[in-house]
């Protein structure tokens, strides 16, 4: 009977010394990735188009450009918090293929899923949550983006 006493007790003391030391690292990752979500939907259209420019860039013009837009777009307390920059970068490039295909007078409601790039056809496919498709190329030389379809 003590010793069921000692262990309760013991539970409960470690179980008040986890809970004072703060958020775990998943919880703060969690937070971080709703709240870049949410502030990618807040965001301009604008700002959304950005990232979408930054999309189809090689890896190291990518970076690049993105190394513009977080301190120009992302809240100063999340500028080092790759939790949430990589997510709101995430929300707005699908946001960005979302703004574009409307600004073409085409139906696109959300793109649950980044587009995908058809190697063969240097083309980046995208669907839409309403289930259109449509197809879209890169020019790097104009860096423009062109809607095929």
């Amino acid at each position: 009977m003590q010793n069921i006493s000692i262990l309760t007790l013991l539970v409960l003391t470690l179980s008040v010394i986890l809970c004072s030391c703060g958020d775990l690292p998943q919880d703060k990752w969690i937070r971080n990735k709703e709240q870049a979500i949410q502030d990618a939907r807040a965001a301009e259209e604008t700002i959304h188009l950005d990232y979408l420019q930054c999309y189809a860039l090689s890896y190291h013009e990518k970076n690049n450009c993105l190394g513009k837009l977080i301190p120009k777009y992302v809240r100063s307390q999340f500028v080092e918090e790759s939790s949430y920059t990589a997510h709101f970068q995430y929300e707005s490039e699908k946001l960005g293929f979302v703004n574009f295909i409307n600004q073409h007078g085409l139906s696109c409601d959300a793109i649950k899923d980044g587009p995908v790039m058809v190697p063969d056809t240097e083309t980046y496919l995208a669907k839409c949550a309403n289930g259109d498709i449509y197809l879209f190329r890169f020019h790097y030389d104009q860096k423009k983006w062109l809607l095929i379809k």
